[in-house]
């Protein structure tokens, strides 16, 4: 079941306010291509062809998924809650999703096709696309000590100053299926935006594709683990610390 009050869902639903819950309304019907592009196309890719949904069974069997949307624009969608959940972060996050689409043809063509190596900067798109998660905030101190992996110092004896000074944002569409069922060892890959916590959701958009598109050494150690239930005002469970204690989800940092 998908609660559109839920914390992680909750930015989603006010950015796209009733066309959120009319997208959540189709995820037991066919045709969600088709309902998708009655709200109009989100974005345009970089090479300059307008994003539509379509049949995933269009997508030719030789050609890579990213490098297709890149090419035409059309977007490859099947009839499930996957990616239901991709296509609405195309209409939440339409810049950002267009800057990894670019990445991820690049690097594709760049590295001989799929058959080649996937290489640090194609991994991390992808970590962002599928599993990712945004934290708004100027606040470093706060992110050096999750760097750190001190679970209790930042969610627990700062944790008002942390939801004062970070706000947090599902990006990937496999964290939001997951998310229909919530368990504690959900893990997401996370981002540091470097804005006040208070930016629109435009100011974001905006920042993020410009920052990865800019990146030449994009890689995986640039994201952080965040066991997303640990996170204050996700969980209703997490204001104890003992929630934290489970060292099999809430892991020390390496040394």
């Amino acid at each position: 079941m998908i609660d559109p009050r839920a914390a992680w869902f909750a930015p989603w639903c006010e950015r796209l306010g009733a066309r959120f819950n009319e997208l959540l309304a189709s995820t037991q019907t066919d045709d969600l291509a088709s309902r998708l592009n009655a709200l109009g196309s989100p974005a345009t890719t970089l090479s300059g062809h307008a994003v539509r949904f379509v049949e995933h069974a269009r997508l030719p069997a030789d050609t890579a998924y990213e490098t297709h949307i890149h090419a035409t624009g059309h977007v490859p969608t099947r009839d499930n809650t996957h990616d239901l959940f991709n296509a609405l972060a195309w209409f939440v996050f339409p810049r950002a999703k267009t800057a990894l689409n670019a990445i991820q043809a690049r690097e594709i063509a760049r590295r001989g096709g799929t058959a080649g190596p996937r290489g640090p900067a194609r991994d991390a798109a992808t970590l962002l696309d599928e599993n990712g998660l945004l934290l708004v905030t100027r606040d470093n101190a706060l992110i050096d000590h999750l760097r750190a992996r001190r679970w209790t110092h930042v969610f627990v004896e700062r944790r008002a100053q942390w939801m004062e000074q970070v706000r947090v944002l599902m990006f990937g569409h496999a964290l939001a299926d997951k998310l229909r069922a919530p368990y504690k060892s959900i893990t997401a890959h996370a981002w540091v935006v470097s804005l006040d916590c208070h930016a629109t959701f435009d100011a974001i958009d905006e920042h993020l594709a410009h920052e990865w598109l800019g990146h030449t050494t994009l890689a995986p150690s640039m994201l952080l683990p965040v066991p997303v239930l640990g996170l204050p005002g996700w969980w209703p469970l997490n204001q104890s610390r003992e929630f934290y204690d489970d060292a099999s989800v809430f892991r020390a940092a390496r040394v």
